[in-house]
């Protein structure tokens, strides 16, 4: 589910755009089978509480509703690791800014905790910052990702703070573009996966590549409609997940409302890889890129860090 309404109108009228979901999800049941499974794409999610205030509203066991977030962060997390594989820098080497310490920003940091070389938070508010954090301290494994924070104001430069990491995943709830051109270095990688977009498509540097997020295929589908990237085989991790939780009659997978569960991570990570879900293209808008682009400036941008690495020391 989806709206063609702009999100400054949901979002600043959200008893009518609740009301508004309500019914289409009732129009929804109506439509399908005994079992109805709505997958909350866009900006409804946030409108929502992560869907938690639609279950609210919706009293019948037959309406499955999942706000997508399990799909979504498995397609960024299997995104990175394919960029990993493809420009042979380990995972583990990485250094990774993440743009975003709400809900989606602390479901990427949680699953890259421990895997990722350094990770470092960027935020507007200094508390979603200290409250990721903190969740992360109760963490009782010995982890050895370095963790930075970053708030933003006009005394802080986002160029110099993307000048020492490989990439940044930008995972932010905002109503307008808020990285520009002349925020990111020579060779940088940004996997936006805002809705609407953080980051224009519209980069004209080779050098800077702005990736749609969380990209997935499912085996044998087709689509014939453009969710902004062009009208191919990928879909959003979102709808991902609402299509596995659509063919999965042992019910090993659970609907994801409220905060990610991170059993459940595990159970699709490996669900969707048996039922042909997996990794979508690297696109930027309706444009590909290829592999050996991506691995090319991924191998650049180490390069950079290494020399200035050895010049601090």
């Amino acid at each position: 589910m989806s709206s063609l309404i702009l999100p400054e109108v949901l979002i600043n009228n959200r008893k009518n755009s609740i009301n508004a979901a309500v019914k289409a999800i009732k129009f929804a049941k109506r439509i399908t089978k005994k079992i109805c499974i709505v997958g909350l794409g866009a900006w409804w999610p946030i409108i929502s509480k992560r869907g938690l205030e639609l279950k609210k509203h919706i009293n019948d066991d037959e309406i499955i509703i999942t706000n997508g977030h399990t799909g979504t962060l498995l397609s960024i997390y299997k995104m990175l690791d394919k960029i990993s594989l493809i420009s042979d820098i380990n995972m583990t080497d990485l250094k990774i800014c993440v743009i975003g310490a709400g809900k989606m920003g602390t479901n990427v940091t949680k699953v890259l905790y421990g895997k990722v070389d350094t990770i470092s938070l960027i935020d507007i508010h200094k508390k979603n910052i200290d409250l990721l954090i903190d969740t992360l301290k109760t963490n009782s494994k010995a982890v050895q990702t370095k963790i930075n924070s970053y708030v933003i104001n006009n005394n802080v430069s986002l160029l110099n703070i993307f000048n020492r990491h490989h990439m940044a995943i930008c995972v932010t709830s905002n109503l307008k573009i808020i990285i520009k051109a002349n925020d990111i270095p020579d060779y940088f990688i940004i996997i936006d996966d805002s809705r609407p977009e953080a980051v224009s498509r519209c980069i004209c540097d080779p050098n800077k590549i702005i990736l749609e997020g969380g990209l997935m295929k499912i085996m044998n589908s087709t689509t014939n409609y453009d969710y902004g990237f062009g009208i191919d085989d990928n879909v959003f991790g979102c709808l991902a997940e609402t299509y596995a939780l659509a063919i999965d009659d042992s019910d090993v997978l659970s609907p994801t409302l409220g905060d990610v569960d991170s059993a459940q991570f595990e159970k699709a990570k490996y669900y969707y890889n048996v039922n042909g879900i997996n990794v979508g293209d690297f696109k930027t808008g309706d444009k590909i890129i290829d592999h050996d682009k991506i691995s090319n400036i991924l191998k650049h941008r180490d390069i950079i860090i290494k020399n200035e690495g050895s010049e601090n020391a």
